[in-house]
């Protein structure tokens, strides 16, 4: 699970770690309980944040932001059905 991710990342000198936005408390199959995912960056080192997008995610991570594709009036809101026959 994502606690033993995080021991990965503390090994591997990782500083900063995301997780999707609701994860913040995983289940530990070691300890047998959920945890506080930030709690336990804490302990071993490291940053830990929630995230709701690509875009957050890759500026926290990049320090620029991720361009946005730009939006016309002839794109389609949703993707479009394939036609058949």
């Amino acid at each position: 699970g994502i606690p033993h991710k995080l021991q990965g990342a503390a090994e591997a000198g990782k500083k900063l770690v995301l997780v999707p936005v609701g994860q913040r408390y995983d289940y530990d199959y070691n300890q047998q309980k959920y945890v506080d995912l930030v709690e336990v960056g804490k302990q071993l080192g490291i940053e830990v944040r929630e995230v709701s997008n690509v875009y957050e995610a890759y500026e926290l991570l990049t320090g620029s932001p991720l361009p946005r594709p730009q939006v016309s009036a002839s794109t389609p809101a949703s993707p479009s059905r394939p036609t058949t026959g």
